[in-house]
């Protein structure tokens, strides 16, 4: 389950850490944290695992090298940690370069009446 990216608004790409919880801890959500986490929101939320901005290199490398090592990431969350791809989708769209990477597919996307 993700958690609703209202919470923080937009995060953009250099300052965005990606929280999560394994689906082996019987609690796989997923968040998009403003890094810093000045107000704890990762531990708030009960949120054991991080990746993203939190990484000392993170700052310094290109759009296109954050943009790639999230997809990475991404995939380890989804293969690795078993949290649902489309939970990981919805938090991710708190990122606005990674709304920007979208082909337009609607693959995740539900109608309205929610069936798809």
């Amino acid at each position: 389950m993700s958690i609703p990216h209202h919470n923080f608004g937009d995060v953009p790409l250099k300052h965005a850490m990606v929280a999560w919880n394994c689906a082996r801890s019987g609690d796989p959500r997923i968040a998009v944290i403003p890094h810093p986490d000045m107000d704890g929101w990762t531990d708030h939320l009960k949120l054991t695992s991080t990746t993203g901005a939190c990484w000392t290199a993170w700052e310094k490398w290109t759009k296109a090298q954050r943009l790639a090592k999230l997809y990475v990431e991404v995939w380890h969350i989804v293969c690795r940690d078993g949290v649902d791809p489309k939970a990981v989708h919805e938090a991710l769209l708190a990122i606005p370069e990674y709304r920007d990477s979208l082909s337009g597919e609607t693959f995740f996307w539900t109608p309205k009446g929610g069936q798809k």
